[in-house]
């Protein structure tokens, strides 16, 4: 057993009316309907299921109505009745004014019935007769309403809204469109949104929940927040709705918005071309673009920085760009741009190589003629015509067998390998560069490296150099090529000394070079045929003889051979006489006069007293060459004469020859041996004691054969003699300075090469000496050099510039003579 529908037991066929003044609102109902089925208990009777019709057990009704009404301000409120409870199916309403949308609610309520439960003590024993009385409901009422509101038709068709305002977001694409409504029972707002091809209705609040029948939302206005599309043109109406009338009645549509943009579409990715010296930049047109901005750079993470760089144009899909640094990979981006705004960035770019290929570049190598099998470098120098640098190279060189190509990278060299290449061949070679664009410029001009075989040379003298003249033979041997010249030389193997020409003795260093001469475009062989004349050796020593041979290939080759000497012992004896030769002048006749064998016994013969040189008793060595030196008063000597013939006839006349005591050195030298010896002679001949100064005369030096010396002409030229009271005073200008320095107690000395030497001669003589006089007087305008000869042996060359007075009342004229010493020697004669 069970109870059954009796719960949530509602009225039926409830509905409401408004009457025609719309003043009053009538409600109507029925009873519920259907069975309810309950289990209780009558008196001495088990608990027992009783089913009766709801309609019998229902015994009144409760009641109230609700209805939506709005203030004289718009505010909108609910009002609700007090709940009555009545027996009667039926209610009425007296409308209030502005009331719309009104319902009634009605629940039934139920009789009671009475289930008698029997008592128990306290023990829990039933007392027989004895019931408790528990009252309860047939059923638990629900409150309904009816299914639609009751309309009073206050509330009428909604006015025509005002025109939307629309703005577009900072994103450039978000559309704010804001409709306001002038209608206080605006419930619901539709608006369209169009753009050039198409259009779309959007509703606020939902369909969904403006069809719940109590819905009763007024707005005054409401903002719609869409996502428009990039490039559009949009505008905007909107029309209202109420849903407090049944029939939901609309406003026409808006006025339409004014027009706004979104943000421009983004451009499609751009495509650069070279263009002259720069580019053309052009890209697909953007749909509602206005202006665009490019943005280019070099450095593809310079975008979006301050690195970059841009610029604009309007209405154009392409630009011209003329200021792009060459020898670069140039990117670019490109954005629209309309009054709302810019577009994205398009993707950048495909890399854009800007330049020119380069000039030939330019070419040299470490040889333009190689030994064969040498290495040789082959150099380029890289001529970018835009700044870019090597990227790659191309070789091409011909070894007189066809072309050969070598492609490189950046590297501007090449190492050659001439090991392979016939002896003379010439190989042609030039070399192409390329820089960032990857196009090759033009070739270098062709260069040319000489391969050969490496040439030699053979000298061929005798080992042991025993007497002059001897012998060099050079000889190159090559097969291709020749000499061109070839640079003897003779170094000594030890150190050892010589005897100078001058007879003085002179140490030579081992290693140093004691002959050495050039021969340019010599003879195949080349024969040299040394005299003593030529070459100065020692007895007894080592030297190295060393050809260097330049070769037609500006090759070269050299060889060195070792010769040692061993001379014949000296066979002869060296003397001079000095004789007088006017005033001013000294005759000095030289000679050689042969040693007499040694004896058997090895004792030396008594030789001849030479004399003079003269007479038939004297004999001259054979094959002497002789030399004459003027020993000057600072130590040094002067050549007068060499290679003089040793016969006895030969006479020097020496017209500078020194005052009080002349010295001279005669000097003879062994044309088979080179062997030298010398003798220092001197004599008292020229009888002036003072100051004698030379000017116009010939060379100094002049040698006569036999009787030729006394009857020579004088070539003393102009000769000015100073004696009595004579006084001279010398000085010497050293060229050095003293530099102090810090540290230093005392001052650095620092030496030149002049010494400034000088003196000043006072004189006097008669004044009425016409010689004397005109001599001075030419000496005095003399434009050209002096020799001054001093009575304590001094003499030099010099510039002199006089001067000198007199008085009438004296029969003394004086003067003074400032001599300068000048850097002149005299000439040296040679014998034929």
């Amino acid at each position: 057993m069970a109870d059954k529908n009796h719960k949530n037991v509602e009225v039926s066929k409830l509905k409401v009316t408004v009457s025609g003044d719309k003043k009053t609102a009538y409600a109507s109902w029925e009873p519920p309907t259907g069975n309810v089925s309950r289990v209780f208990r009558k008196k001495g009777v088990s608990p027992k299921t009783y089913t009766v019709k709801k309609k019998s057990r229902t015994e009144k009704y409760e009641v109230h109505w609700r209805y939506f009404q709005l203030d004289k301000d718009g505010a909108k409120r609910y009002v609700t009745t007090s709940k009555t409870t009545q027996e009667q199916k039926n209610a009425t309403l007296n409308i209030p004014d502005g009331a719309t949308g009104i319902w009634c609610y009605v629940k039934p309520i139920s009789g009671e019935f009475i289930d008698y439960v029997p008592k128990k003590d306290s023990k829990g024993k039933v007392q027989k007769g004895k019931y408790d009385e528990k009252k309860h409901k047939w059923y638990t009422g629900k409150e309904i309403h009816q299914d639609e509101a009751a309309n009073t038709g206050a509330i009428h068709a909604p006015k025509r809204p005002d025109a939307p305002q629309v703005s577009v977001g900072d994103d450039g694409t978000t559309l704010t469109v804001k409709c306001k409504s002038n209608d206080p029972y605006t419930a619901v707002y539709f608006l369209r949104l169009s753009w050039e091809g198409g259009s779309k209705t959007i509703q606020w609040p939902s369909a969904d929940k403006v069809r719940s029948t109590d819905y009763r939302q007024v707005a005054g206005e409401h903002t719609f927040v869409e996502s428009g599309v990039a490039g559009r043109t949009y505008t905007a109406d909107c029309y209202i709705m109420n849903t407090y009338n049944a029939d939901h009645e609309k406003s026409g549509w808006s006025p339409k918005s004014q027009p706004v943009k979104t943000k421009p579409a983004v451009p499609g990715r751009p495509t650069a071309k070279a263009q002259g010296d720069g580019a053309v930049v052009s890209w697909p047109k953007a749909t509602g673009a206005e202006t665009y901005e490019i943005e280019y750079s070099d450095d593809t993470g310079a975008f979006g920085t301050d690195q970059s760089q841009t610029a604009s144009t309007e209405g154009v899909t392409s630009i011209p760009f003329s200021d792009l640094a060459q020898a670069r990979a140039w990117f670019f981006r490109v954005r629209a741009v309309n009054s709302t705004g810019p577009s994205g960035w398009s993707p950048l770019s495909a890399a854009l190589l800007l330049g020119k290929p380069p000039t030939a570049p330019t070419v040299w190598s470490s040889a333009v003629n190689a030994v064969k099998g040498e290495k040789v470098t082959l150099y380029w120098k890289h001529n970018t015509a835009d700044g870019s640098d090597q990227t790659a190279a191309r070789l091409t060189y011909n070894p007189g067998t066809g072309d050969r190509v070598v492609t490189l990278g950046a590297e501007g060299e090449y190492t050659l390998d001439t090991s392979a290449f016939a002896d003379g061949a010439q190989v042609l070679w030039n070399v192409q560069t390329v820089g960032v664009t990857g196009e090759y410029g033009p070739k270098s001009e062709n260069r040319v490296v000489r391969v050969w075989e490496q040439p030699t040379v053979r000298i061929d003298v005798l080992p042991l150099i025993e007497r002059y003249p001897f012998t060099i033979t050079v000889d190159p041997e090559s097969p291709t090529q020749r000499a061109v010249a070839i640079d003897l030389s003779v170094r000594a193997v030890a150190e050892h000394s010589v005897v100078a020409p001058d007879g003085t003795e002179r140490a030579v260093a081992a290693g140093e070079e004691v002959y050495s001469r050039h021969f340019a475009n010599p003879a195949d062989p080349l024969g040299i045929a040394l005299s003593a004349g030529d070459i100065t050796l020692a007895d007894g020593q080592g030297y190295e003889i060393i050809a260097a041979c330049a070769m037609s290939s500006s090759l070269s080759c050299a060889a060195t051979v070792r010769i040692d000497t061993q001379f014949e012992p000296l066979d002869f004896m060296v003397q001079g006489v000095i004789e007088e030769h006017g005033r001013y002048a000294a005759e000095v006749r030289p000679f050689a006069v042969e040693l007499p064998a040694a004896t058997e016994d090895g004792a030396d013969e008594d030789a001849p007293d030479p004399g003079d040189g003269e007479g038939e008793e004297v004999a001259y060595a054979a094959d002497i060459e002789l030399s004459v030196y003027r020993h000057e008063s600072d130590g040094s000597m002067t050549p007068l004469a060499r290679k003089l013939p040793n016969d006895g006839t030969v006479t020097i006349v020496d017209q500078h020859a020194s005052l009080g005591a002349q010295s001279y050195r005669v000097v003879a030298q062994d044309k088979r041996t080179g062997r030298i010896d010398y003798d220092d002679v001197s004599d008292s001949v020229i009888p002036c004691n003072g100051i004698v100064i030379q000017w116009a005369g010939s060379n100094a030096a002049s040698y006569y054969v036999g009787e030729e010396a006394a009857d020579a002409p004088d070539t003393s030229g102009k000769v000015l003699e100073l004696g009595k009271g004579i006084k001279v005073s010398y000085q010497a200008a050293k060229d050095g300075v003293l530099r102090p320095f810090i540290g230093r107690r005392h001052p650095a000395s620092r030496y030149g090469t002049q010494l400034g030497t000088g003196c000043t001669l006072s004189f006097s003589f008669p004044r009425r000496d016409a010689a004397t006089v005109a001599l001075l007087r030419e000496l005095e305008v003399l434009m050209d050099d002096c020799y001054v000869r001093e009575p304590m042996g001094a003499g030099y060359w010099a510039m002199a510039e006089v001067k000198w007075d007199w008085s009438a009342d004296s029969a003394v004229a004086s003067g003074t003579i400032e001599v300068s010493q000048i850097d002149r020697v005299d000439e040296c004669v040679v014998g034929s």
